[in-house]
């Protein structure tokens, strides 16, 4: 039997595990990240006043955690 480790945060490693069983390996959870907000937020809360005052031309995101977490904070 192989094990593959998945290090995905435990709220998003069931897809992968799902994937790693249908191949016939054994998923071993040991997620390296939490997802959780800043202690502080005022600093994204500044850079997203300053993105909807069209302060930046650009805003390129490469995390879906990212997007949940500044959709959350402009809500």
């Amino acid at each position: 039997m192989k094990y593959i480790l998945n290090t995905r945060a435990a709220h998003q490693a069931a897809e992968l595990d799902a994937l790693i069983r249908h191949y016939g390996a054994h998923p071993v959870p040991y997620p390296c990240i939490a997802i959780a907000p800043p202690a502080d937020p005022a600093a994204l809360d500044a850079a997203l006043d300053d993105l909807c005052a069209g302060v930046y031309g650009w805003l390129i995101v490469t995390s879906v955690n990212t997007v949940m977490a500044m959709a959350e904070r402009l809500a």
